[in-house]
């Protein structure tokens, strides 16, 4: 049987005591139960940073973070942006069990960025320009020749 895991390692920055400790709560407050597949990541108060570090040693849950850091940047009017990038990863060399991705967000809304979803898009915009490449080629009248 293979393991899966989602491993990740980042900052969240703060400015002041009030947003460390808000942060720090809801980190503590993270649901352990079962029904939860338990903390969504483990974590360390960074002060010398001024940021939290959160991180996963086997597996965590990026949307439960990325969740948790648009609340931050919504009840405390952050404008900076955060971006989080994990990598998915299998005990077992299977097919479609190796990946990654990328979440940001940005003043509390949170867009996941897929990198397969990146290359469709790349090989689609390939596939239309030879297409059009193709249609200008056969849309070229040859010039007539001029004779002997």
């Amino acid at each position: 049987m293979a393991n899966y895991y989602t491993s990740f390692s980042t900052h969240i920055k703060y400015r002041n005591r009030e947003e460390q400790l808000w942060l720090l709560a809801q980190l503590d407050a993270q649901d352990t139960s079962a029904d939860d597949d338990g903390p969504y990541c483990n974590y360390e108060d960074d002060p010398k940073e001024q940021a939290v570090w959160v991180y996963t040693e086997e597996s965590g849950n990026v949307d439960g973070v990325a969740d948790l850091v648009a609340r931050f940047q919504t009840r405390f009017t952050i404008p900076t942006p955060w971006i989080l990038e994990w990598a998915n990863t299998c005990s077992s060399p299977r097919l479609d069990s190796f990946s990654g991705g990328a979440m940001a967000v940005y003043k509390g809304n949170s867009h996941t960025i897929w990198p397969h979803g990146l290359a469709e898009r790349w090989i689609k915009q390939q596939e239309r320009k030879a297409q059009k490449t193709r249609t200008r080629a056969l849309n070229v009248t040859p010039s007539p020749r001029n004779g002997p």
